[in-house]
């Protein structure tokens, strides 16, 4: 064996025993500046969505507004959405009722009227396959505006097809001797995706 083929062999170990050590110490510094940016990022983006929110809550010029009325979504899914309960009376509203017709749990206000299956109801189709809950009711300040989490379920059973549904709010209060009362209804469409 040459002098020199054992040198280049010897070099070669030496070089590889350098390499991984510079990885062994390049490897956490690096997975500390990425652990970093993430928290870095995360924290903004939760700003931002708090910002929107907060833009959002103080846009509401209606009685109550929602955040998104129109959604895609997945069998076994759920997605919340915000919305705004606007009481733009001088006096508290101590109940601020919240319907929605056709899920479990509606109310009889709406009578007969449960949810708009779009493509018909066959025996396999009920509203029910999707439920919207919140709380019943809500105090609402004077000239205040609440938000209120709505949460939007997609059970299994949903067919692939688009449901429509009546969110209903009403509320009133007195001043004055004087009543003031608000009654408003909006649709939800929920476009169930495979």
């Amino acid at each position: 064996m040459k002098k020199a083929s054992l040198n280049l062999s010897i070099n070669a170990i030496v070089i590889f025993i350098l390499a991984l050590t510079l990885l062994g110490l390049a490897l956490p510094f690096i997975t500390g500046l990425f652990s970093q940016a993430t928290t870095l990022t995360e924290g903004k983006f939760d700003r931002i969505l708090a910002e929107d929110e907060k833009a959002f809550i103080e846009g509401c010029a209606d009685d109550f507004c929602l955040e998104q009325t129109s959604f895609e979504m997945k069998k076994n899914q759920e997605q919340k959405v915000l919305m705004v309960i606007n009481n733009k009376f001088d006096c508290t509203i101590d109940e601020a009722h919240i319907e929605i017709a056709g899920t479990d749990g509606g109310s009889s206000s709406f009578g007969s009227d449960t949810c708009n299956i779009i493509g018909g109801e066959s025996s396999d189709q009920k509203c029910s396959d999707i439920s919207i809950t919140s709380f019943a009711t809500e105090t609402v300040l004077e000239k205040d505006k609440t938000p209120v989490d709505l949460i939007i379920s997609v059970k299994n059973t949903a067919k692939n097809t688009v449901y429509s549904y009546k969110i209903k709010v009403y509320g009133s209060c007195v001043f004055g001797g004087q009543t003031f009362s608000f009654d408003k209804q909006k649709t939800i469409r929920v476009d169930v995706q495979g």
